[in-house]
């Protein structure tokens, strides 16, 4: 049965229209946007590859010029509604506030869309200064109080107010025709549904009434279910519906009927509302049969009839509603759906399965995308198709022409010899501007798969990779998600397969990793990039690129390479300070001297944090120095951990300071100060972060077994990159095993202020010592939760504090010791 959350969707959908009778008679609107460039018609169809619009391109049936585009929800239209529109809105809401530029007017259970627009037609038809609209508007409000929100605070009108007199007999006329039609929508809102059909069926059966098309849309929409949200107390009424088959009948016959064209998009939309209801096989093949037939009706219908564009637009909408009705969460339905054989209980399954007979769009909307789009080439070659898909791409792209048959290019068995003379006419017709929907759409599957054969032909491979790359390099289209992709994945599989001197000549044919290549922000193959780099040069070429990469990558990294890339002045000041500050506290938390040189090199990059540093710049950092000590007690940002939580200073960022000096009230282990450094757990991280690089990741459940499948996918599919990687051979694993022994800071930084308290004698100055150990009490409650308790040093410094220290406001902050 379909959800609840579905159901309101639909009846939602269909209030939209039920008191608007001149929204479907308008003519189509012509299209905002200039006409798009070809690019983003590529980009289109190949994100949208089941979509019936690519279906429809590739086919070369055409689409519609003035098509509405989808997924613009119900609650956004506001947001860009003109001046004029919420002005008319807040006359006939006058307690609604329409002044907001990003905001959802609550109307209750009133649907304001058609109020607004007879507001809009009446004063466009008389004049705003007519005395029949301020007439018009007063009857119109106590329609409207009958569903407005809080109906139960306000005093609701029996009745319609008197009339206006006139002597204008078009004005007469129109306010009665006006007054038939908000009688019966009260009575509709009132909840009294009996006496609400009987008015909406005398309109309906009036020829001579303007409102008479949309009075038989309501008489059909209340006979297939729809009520008002929420009746008024007391108005309640039997249901007025009919059976699901009288309904069906009775919407196709007025389907049939053409004086009720302008209605047909509506009463469409009703067999969706019982389908979704009723869930059996004959309003599951109604509404198939609605939404089949109506996205592929010829487009000169579609651009010539508004109603036509109307149903077309929303069976567009409705796709998405009926796969997942149709799958079920099963993986198996393409195979019922080709073969026939449906279980019982699958209504809308079977359904489909009779249609697919006929109508190649039904399949095309369920079939599996191809799997190389879908997952990484070097695992989706282990992923053979269904015996049942793959019979049925084959018969039907052998069935099929070049140029109109859209299983050809979706085939993933179309190889290379077809599909480069298809790329080369595609992107000569592009060029000239010829059929720019079917060749945008094809292109769009062709040169994916093209490259993709290339890669993966294993003969021939070196004259194959020739020919891609200059494919690659010549696609005159380089600005589409598409070329990315393509870029993406070829670069991923090359490295997977351990061809790594092909990989380096794409990266550099394609200058990947140089401002003027084809590195975006957020490329996937960022990553991929940085473990490819043979060298420092390549791979700071990368951290510079600006794009946004995994820092899981550089955690494992020697602290003497840290050093050295903190150097590198082609990066930005906040990577390099990201970069530094690691490579500081590594070397303090493992007790090592750091040189003036680095001491001077962490406060040129990283001011926020040393600027209130006490310690005198110019000399060495010893780590029992205890003015350093107290020094990195307030500094919590001191992190020995890259990762993406990380704490990373960013030149333009006004809360770069805060984040760089203030604790971490959230992350308590590696964002203030360090813990031991966990060699298991940061290796499973980098495991993590290489097999998302590469899509390794793909279809691997968050369970126990996650990391032992990833390890053995990354260990056994990216050995030879690592072995050959720059970031793997500067792995210092004996530093590692080192850090993982070092003390955690609570306890590191804790015991050298204690153990300066206990030797300073009775002569010997205290300056500063409450405030060390209050600060090293705070370490132990927001540091290092991982390595344990912090007991023995938290309650000693407490003690210490106390005891010579009582009545100081540093005691005062300090109530309680910390385990």
């Amino acid at each position: 049965m379909a959800t609840r959350k579905m159901r309101v969707a639909v009846l939602a959908r269909l209030l939209v229209f039920a008191f608007n009778p001149h929204t479907a008679c308008a003519a189509p609107a012509p299209p905002i946007d200039p006409p798009k460039p070809i690019e983003s018609r590529i980009d289109h169809y190949f994100s949208e590859p089941r979509s019936p619009e690519t279906f429809r391109a590739l086919s070369g049936m055409g689409l519609p010029a003035a098509a509405t585009p989808r997924g613009s929800e119900s609650y956004s239209q506001w947001w860009s509604a003109s001046t004029d529109d919420k002005e008319l809105l807040h006359r006939l809401f006058p307690n609604i506030d329409m002044s907001k530029q990003y905001w959802y007017p609550d109307f209750g259970d009133c649907r304001a869309e058609a109020p607004l627009q007879q507001f809009k037609e009446r004063i466009a038809r008389l004049g705003a200064d007519h005395p029949y609209i301020a007439q018009w508007l007063q009857a119109e409000r106590a329609m409207l109080a009958v569903c407005k929100l809080d109906r139960s605070n306000i005093a609701v009108a029996a009745i319609l107010p008197p009339p206006l007199e006139t002597t204008d007999p078009a004005i007469a006329l129109l306010q009665t025709q006006d007054r038939a039609y908000q009688h019966a929508a009260m009575l509709f809102y009132k909840g009294d549904d009996t006496a609400a059909l009987a008015a909406f069926k005398a309109i309906a059966e009036d020829q001579a009434s303007p409102d008479r098309p949309f009075a038989a849309y309501m008489v059909l929409a209340m006979q297939a279910g729809s009520r008002a949200a929420r009746p008024e107390r007391g108005h309640e009424s039997e249901s007025v519906a009919l059976r699901p088959e009288q309904a069906l009948q009775a919407i196709q016959a007025a389907l049939a009927d053409p004086s009720l064209q302008s209605i047909h998009p509506m009463a469409a939309s009703l067999i969706g509302w019982i389908a979704a209801n009723v869930e059996d096989p004959r309003t599951r093949t109604a509404q198939l049969d609605e939404a089949i037939g109506s996205l592929t009706m010829p487009t000169s219908q579609l651009d010539d009839c508004a109603p036509c564009l109307q149903r077309y637009e929303a069976a567009l909408s409705d796709v998405d509603f009926l796969r997942r009705n149709i799958f079920y969460g099963r993986a198996d339905a393409a195979d019922w759906i080709l073969t026939g054989k449906v279980p019982d209980g699958y209504p809308a399954s079977a359904a489909l399965a009779a249609l697919a007979k006929t109508e190649p769009m039904a399949t095309w909307l369920v079939i599996p995308t191809n799997v190389y789009r879908i997952h990484p080439w070097a695992l989706a070659a282990t992923m053979p198709q269904a015996e049942p898909v793959r019979d049925y791409l084959e018969r039907m792209s052998d069935m099929g022409s070049s140029a109109h048959c859209p299983w050809l290019h979706e085939n993933p068995a179309t190889g290379a010899a077809v599909l480069q003379p298809l790329v080369d006419n595609e992107i000569a017709r592009l060029k000239r501007g010829s059929d720019v929907e079917q060749h945008a759409a094809a292109l769009s599957f062709d040169y994916y798969n093209l490259i993709r054969h290339l890669l993966m032909d294993p003969d021939d491979r070196r004259d194959h990779f020739n020919v891609a790359l200059r494919q690659l390099q010549d696609f005159p289209f380089k600005e589409t998600m598409m070329f990315d992709r393509t870029v993406d994945d070829s670069l991923q599989y090359l490295m997977t397969e351990g061809r790594l001197r092909e990989a380096r000549r794409l990266r550099d044919g394609l200058k990947l990793d140089r401002p003027e290549g084809r590195l975006r922000p957020y490329s996937s193959s960022a990553g991929a990039l940085l473990v490819l780099a043979e060298d420092e040069d390549h791979l700071v070429r990368v951290m510079a690129s600006g794009v946004s990469y995994p820092r899981e990558y550089l955690n494992h990294l020697a602290i003497a390479e840290l050093w050295r890339q903190a150097g590198r002045t082609e990066l930005s000041r906040g990577q390099r300070a990201f970069l530094v500050r690691a490579a500081w506290t590594r070397d303090y938390a493992l007790g090592n001297t750091i040189s003036r040189q680095h001491d001077a090199l962490l406060r040129a990059l990283a001011p926020e944090i040393t600027s209130t540093w006490h310690t005198p710049a110019g000399r060495d950092v010893k780590p029992d120095d205890i003015s350093i000590v107290r020094d990195v007690l307030k500094s919590p940002g001191l992190n020995t951990v890259i990762e993406d939580f990380s704490r990373m200073p960013d030149d333009t960022n006004s809360d770069a300071t805060a984040t760089l000096t203030g604790l971490d009230h959230y992350n308590h282990n590696d964002n203030n100060w360090w813990c031991a450094f966990d060699v298991r757990r940061h290796d499973a991280a980098l495991d993590e972060t290489a097999a998302a690089s590469f899509g390794l990741d793909d279809g691997v459940r968050f369970d126990q077994d996650r990391p032992k499948i990833l390890r053995e996918r990354v260990r056994h599919m990216l050995t030879p990159a690592r072995l050959d990687s720059y970031l793997f051979r500067h792995i210092d694993p004996a530093e590692l095993t080192r850090l993982s022994r070092a003390e955690c800071a609570p306890q590191f930084l804790s015991e050298r202020v204690i153990a300066w308290v206990r030797k300073t004698g009775p002569l010997g100055s205290r300056a500063g010592q409450a405030d060390a150990l209050a600060d090293a009490v705070l370490s132990t409650r927001w540091g290092c939760n991982r390595n344990g308790s912090h007991a023995p040093y938290s309650r000693e410094a407490f003690r210490l504090l106390h005891q010579l220290f009582p009545e100081s406001p540093e005691a005062k902050r300090t109530p309680y010791w910390f385990n």
